[in-house]
């Protein structure tokens, strides 16, 4: 009975950390393609919780509703009345100083997932990303909208 057991519990051990082991290896290969251009892989991940922040930029979008902020080399977006922060990007890369366009469909910001800071337009709606500069000296700090919407100051 007693060998049955401790049986039983090495079972289960193995087949935790066989499913442990292959969550890990996704979530590897996904950051793999997500960070293609990065010289660094994660081999480590940490949940954060936490309901303040500071040295963070804010934005508010045109129509009041939704403000974007960076915390940490994430960009995050919520309701103005406050709730629940949403993920807008995340992986390895740093990216801060989130702007509205002026009609509320995409953002733009500083990123470094090409390895130096760049500017990118992230389409709010499909979250497809695009690269705007290409510098790999120079380091751009911040990007803001004309109000037309039409040009990108930097």
């Amino acid at each position: 009975m007693r060998k049955s057991l401790h049986l039983i519990l090495a079972l289960v051990y193995i087949s935790s950390f066989t499913i442990a082991q292959e969550e890990k290896k996704a979530d590897k290969e996904k950051d793999e393609k997500t960070n293609k251009n990065l010289p660094i892989k994660p081999e480590r991940y940490f949940q954060l919780n936490t309901d303040n922040g500071s040295w963070m930029s804010v934005d508010v979008s045109p129509n009041g509703e939704t403000i974007v902020f960076d915390l940490l080399g994430d960009i995050y977006s919520m309701p103005i009345s406050g709730g629940k922060a949403t993920r807008i990007t995340k992986g390895m890369a740093f990216d801060s100083h989130p702007k509205f366009s002026p009609d509320g469909k995409s953002l733009a910001y500083i990123s470094d997932k090409s390895g130096g800071n760049n500017v990118w337009i992230r389409d709010i709606e499909s979250n497809d990303s695009t690269q705007i500069t290409k510098e790999s000296d120079n380091q751009t700090a911040f990007v803001d909208w004309t109000k037309d919407g039409d040009y990108l100051i930097i």
